[in-house]
């Protein structure tokens, strides 16, 4: 039997670092060589470990007892709050109901169409993945601009509290990076959940522009993956970061080109050459809801 892989998905974020690039220039007749700084784009790998039995059993435990100090706290368990809702007939009119009822079910069909997608994909099937996705975002914010006038009062339910930390949790613990090049390491260390949240406080306080998107597209995979509540492969993943790369992140790094050799016979001539400036273009992040 195949070993499982460590990590459920493995990519990268471009980082900007400064090299120094040796070239040949002609001064006062004689061939030079020079060295310049120009801006070069290094891939710092990223992934989301696979979580064990045991890690699955802790997150578990971790809900539970945020749970129990939210109920403690005096929040309302959701089945409550429906219920005096119901009671009311409810914030929402019967029109929106339907509506609501009716892309909810568009929804459920349209997910067992993406997951229903397995690899090795055909072009037309990639490309109805990402329709899928726009169509799926599309619903969600429909649904919540419907919802707007009484979301945040479900949004404070206990249980709705514990899952927003539960998530929290997953993100703190499933991510990896080789910020060193040394190899994959807890992105923020190890410890307990304080620990870890404490080591987050730390990393966003430096406000790098690389450390915030290692963040951001760590939680976007991660939360991705544990509110899909079913099986996520690779392929799932990747039509994710096709959708986080197009619609979600605003991130860029420059590499400057490399000028193009300059010919024997040139080196040669009387008249000075001096090399032109490299151009720059801006790089979209290496892709990979």
């Amino acid at each position: 039997m195949e070993k499982a892989k460590k990590y459920i998905y493995e990519t990268s974020v471009d980082k900007q670092i400064e090299e120094k690039v040796p070239e040949k220039r002609v001064e006062n007749g004689e061939t030079v060589e020079v060295t310049r700084t120009v801006k070069k784009v290094k891939p710092v790998k990223i992934a989301v470990l696979r979580p064990d039995r045991r890690k699955n059993k802790e997150a578990e435990i971790f809900y539970a007892k945020r749970l129990s100090v939210y109920l403690k706290e005096g929040l309302l368990p959701h089945s409550l709050v429906t219920k005096r809702y119901l009671n009311d007939g409810g914030p929402l009119s019967e029109n929106e109901k339907t509506l609501i009822e009716s892309l909810r079910e568009k929804y459920v069909i349209l997910q067992e169409e993406y997951f229903g997608m397995k690899s090795p994909l055909i072009e037309e099937q990639n490309s109805r993945r990402g329709e899928i996705i726009l169509e799926l975002n599309e619903i969600n914010k429909t649904v919540r601009d419907i919802q707007n006038n009484y979301s945040e009062i479900f949004s404070n339910t206990a249980e709705a509290k514990g899952k927003n930390d539960v998530i929290e949790w997953w993100i703190l613990n499933l991510s990896y990076a080789d910020m060193d090049g040394k190899g994959y390491a807890p992105l923020f260390g190890p410890g307990d959940f304080d620990a870890k949240i404490e080591k987050l406080d730390e990393l966003e306080e430096k406000e790098e522009e690389l450390i915030n998107e290692v963040i951001k597209k760590l939680s976007y995979f991660i939360s991705f993956w544990y509110t899909a509540e079913t099986n996520v492969d690779i392929e799932d993943f990747k039509s994710a970061e096709e959708n986080y790369v197009k619609n979600v992140t605003s991130y860029v790094v420059e590499e400057e080109k490399k000028d193009e050799p300059v010919a024997a016979a040139q080196t040669e001539a009387t008249t000075p050459l001096v090399a032109p400036l490299a151009s720059q273009e801006a790089v979209t992040p290496t892709p990979v809801v």
